[in-house]
């Protein structure tokens, strides 16, 4: 299974987590950047401004090279989730040309996540997000998998549930009456209580 984590928090608190992953070893892309781009840290990324979106890649590298489809992927039944994973990875390529970088990038095999900002929609705020796209996680790596633990436990150890399926919000505005988990981060707890129409669950 996918672990991943949604999140309402202030810019200080995205740098923070940013920055947390630099600390374990993380190196980052903008999925926007050319394949002759380099892996960066934080103080040289150039990432979209706060309020806009913004699709980070963040490559644990210490536990593990990237992993590249040479060719077209095959269609997995072994499980579910894994033949969700591989029907997506074979649309991605189909969708574009096998240099393209992100499409190409086997996110099955690879140590990676997902940092995710919708941004302002509509006027109001998305979650952020991070999510490790590999159906099980473990066969990544067992050291890559403590590792997104980390990560992912690093939001959800400073965050309060504001929405859930035990408890979903009703003033919170979701449109597509999604249950996802959905955190407030200590910088914007009292705007998500006091002012939630200036906030909305969407699928990130």
């Amino acid at each position: 299974m996918s672990s991943q984590v949604e999140f309402f928090c202030s810019a200080r608190e995205e740098r923070a987590l940013w920055l947390f992953l630099e600390s374990r070893g993380a190196v980052f892309r903008d999925v926007v950047c050319d394949a002759s781009s380099d892996w960066l840290g934080i103080e040289d990324l150039m990432a979209p401004p706060w309020g806009e979106p913004c699709f980070l890649i963040a490559w644990a590298r210490d536990y593990g090279d990237l992993v590249w489809h040479g060719e077209r992927p095959v269609v997995d039944t072994a499980t579910h989730a894994v033949l969700v994973a591989s029907l997506s990875a074979q649309s991605r390529w189909g969708d574009s040309k096998p240099s393209d970088w992100v499409r190409a990038l086997d996110t099955e095999h690879s140590p990676i996540v997902y940092l995710k900002r919708p941004g302002v929609l509509g006027g109001r705020r998305s979650p952020n997000s991070v999510l490790a796209p590999a159906s099980r996680i473990d066969r990544v790596g067992l050291d890559y998998a403590a590792w997104v633990g980390r990560v992912v436990g690093w939001a959800r150890r400073r965050g309060q549930i504001v929405h859930d399926y035990r408890t979903p919000s009703d003033v919170i505005h979701n449109p597509l009456s999604l249950l996802n988990t959905i955190y407030a981060l200590p910088d914007v707890q009292e705007s998500v209580a006091t002012s939630p129409g200036n906030f909305v669950i969407m699928s990130s």
